[in-house]
């Protein structure tokens, strides 16, 4: 029988090393391995002219930011801002700039941006995003591993805090739902709204949790395995580029439970952050947002842009830098 110091045990061994993501790796044998023969070979398998233009795009919007003009529409007059909670880094300020003013536009309403430091914002970043965003506000590494230490103490949730260094996006859960707050909605970067988000603005006002819908399972656990640790169904394809979830309800020891669970039985996965929140959006009755908050749009989806919200996951990524982020700055206000 394995006892709970043996699960433990397995799941921290599954967890990989601290990413190097947000800092210049050292040039060691695997480091040399990689950029000699992995990424070569991955350019190929794309292709040399769409890795380039790829390439070309995201750099021609990040010279781009320092020109955005994004002021709130003006029917948001006199109305109740709505809050948006973003993890986000040095990498993303043009995408933190357009998924809330895509929001506000399309909301008719101004918008609150809450932006979690996921450790690269520099008072530069800082200071751009709050000349485009003036009212949005900062949560940085400091406030963030103040909170870490003292609601999620590593002798007590040592899988989550393990988990953190060696993946970034578990940090959409822990980091900003350690803050005080009710409800929160939480939005990935790669999302962009373009029509009234009529469904999501009645679940934040009701309020009730909700979730995009995904366009296949992406969990890397099984199915049951999920339902048996929430105790109830889970929605099979839950995306968490967009939800809403209401704070005082996560019970922490029991998200620690369930990494511990799924890392202990099916190892680590890219997918675990969204595995973890997908518990959590079952047990509070979740209502998945419907077909007009789409993930992975189709190039003809991406140009007519007349859902009201649009999530460019994996190949669809090159529509947002082609020519999504200009829908945005050429859209009239609503």
């Amino acid at each position: 029988m394995i006892t709970a110091n043996d699960r433990r045990a397995r799941a921290l061994a599954a967890i990989p090393p601290p990413t190097t993501q947000y800092r210049k790796p050292p040039l060691t044998p695997g480091r040399l391995a990689y950029l000699l023969y992995h990424a070569p070979r991955g350019i190929l398998q794309r292709g040399l002219l769409r890795t380039m233009r790829d390439g070309w795009a995201r750099r021609r919007l990040a010279r781009a930011v320092p020109g955005f003009e994004l002021p709130e529409p003006p029917a948001a007059a006199g109305a109740e801002p709505l809050a948006l909670h973003l993890l986000i880094g040095t990498r993303y300020l043009a995408e933190a700039c357009l998924v809330s003013h895509s929001f506000a536009w399309a909301a008719s309403r101004p918008v609150v941006p809450n932006f979690y430091d996921d450790g690269t914002l520099t008072p530069a970043d800082r200071a751009l995003l709050h000349a485009k965003l003036p009212r949005a506000r900062f949560f940085l590494q400091d406030e963030i591993a103040a909170r870490l230490a003292a609601r999620l103490p590593v002798e007590r949730f040592p899988c989550l805090r393990h988990l953190r260094p060696a993946y970034p996006h578990i940090r959409k859960l822990t980091d900003i739902h350690l803050f005080p707050g009710e409800w929160k909605c939480v939005s990935d970067a790669d999302v962009l709204f373009f029509a009234r988000p009529v469904q999501l603005l009645e679940l934040l006002a009701a309020p009730r949790a909700c979730h995009m819908v995904d366009v296949a399972p992406a969990y890397g656990a099984p199915q049951a395995a999920l339902d048996a640790l929430a105790g109830r169904p889970v929605h099979p394809r839950i995306n968490v580029g967009l939800c809403h979830l209401r704070t005082p309800d996560i019970d922490w020891d029991f998200v620690e439970h369930c990494a511990t669970t799924l890392l202990a039985a099916h190892g680590f996965s890219y997918y675990l952050e969204q595995a973890l929140t997908a518990i959590l959006l079952a047990r509070s009755a979740a209502v998945p947002l419907d077909e007009s908050y789409l993930v992975y749009p189709d190039r003809a989806i991406a140009l007519r842009a007349d859902r009201a919200a649009l999530h460019y996951v994996n190949e669809s990524r090159r529509f947002y830098y082609e020519f999504a982020w200009r829908q945005v700055l050429e859209r009239p206000p609503a």
